[in-house]
């Protein structure tokens, strides 16, 4: 069994105040770095220049998803939230936006689901552990952890499943179409690492579905990953960092160019006509 991990270095010390900072993103990789930079299977080859040097944009879905989780995590944190963030949920005449009503409709609905409650109401929340995969560490931090028994992520998603994949060849699931598998593996390894346990990995998810004249109407559901799916998350992990670690992409990151990229989009200098054949190529591939 590996020894405890207790979230340091020799200079730092990893906490709930500065798990986002940039000194701990200095240290660690995280799942979401991760992706950004390297894609997963159903988005490969992201642009590395906007992963490094974009601006990172607080969009409503990052706010709106963020709010569910404080719920979860219990009353003191997500009044704490609520506080800290009250100008982002009310409007001017002091009533709150209506994604947080819609939020706390579906938070009201799957209240009422005693198997959802189990899994991503209990346990231990936004639980913190580092580790190391291919010689880069990485920062977890949990939604639900029951030791020694299972890890479960809450997600407020638009719908369960996804659009038309061009890479897969599929409708994919929303489980596919984030690379959420590769979320889990890292959260299994690192736990792993941690306490000699590999546990289960689930899914608890939230649907933003609504109904005409009615309301929010969430699916909802508890997942859980298969093993394969998770070794083969991790596989993929490993085999990219190995390949091209993060301080060389970081040091040179390359521009993708592609028209989709907003980053590139913004810093696209013309050096002369483009010929039908390529302009056809870049829009329609």
């Amino acid at each position: 069994m590996s020894e405890p991990n207790t979230n340091t270095t020799e200079e730092f010390v990893l906490t709930d105040d500065n798990y986002y900072s940039d000194e701990a993103n200095a240290i660690y990789l995280s799942n979401s770095t991760f992706k950004n930079v390297y894609g997963h299977p159903a988005h490969p080859h992201p642009c590395e220049a906007a992963a490094i040097y974009g601006e990172k944009i607080e969009t409503d879905a990052l706010i709106i998803g963020s709010y569910v989780d404080a719920y979860f995590e219990g009353k003191k944190a997500f009044e704490e939230w609520c506080e800290k963030n009250k100008d982002k949920i009310y409007q001017k005449n002091g009533k709150p936006y209506q994604m947080f009503k819609d939020a706390d409709a579906a938070i009201q609905r799957v209240e009422k689901d005693p198997v959802f409650m189990k899994y991503v109401g209990g346990g231990n929340h936004q639980t913190i552990m580092t580790g190391e995969i291919a010689g880069h560490k990485f920062k977890i931090k949990m939604d639900a952890y029951h030791p020694g028994e299972m890890i479960v992520d809450l997600k407020y998603v638009k719908s369960a499943g996804g659009d038309w994949n061009d890479t897969l060849k599929k409708h994919t699931t929303f489980i596919e179409e984030y690379g959420y598998a590769i979320q889990g593996a890292i959260y299994q390894e690192i736990v792993y690492q941690n306490t000699g346990l590999r546990l289960p990995f689930f899914i608890g998810y939230i649907t933003k579905e609504k109904v005409t004249d009615v309301g929010p109407v969430p699916d909802f559901d508890v997942i859980e990953l298969p093993q394969e799916m998770l070794d083969e998350a991790l596989e993929f992990v490993k085999i990219h960092l190995t390949a091209k670690p993060y301080n060389i992409i970081k040091a040179n990151p390359k521009a993708c160019g592609k028209r989709s990229c907003p980053y590139c989009r913004d810093r696209k200098t013309l050096t002369g006509p483009t010929e039908y054949a390529v302009f056809e190529q870049s829009v329609c591939s």
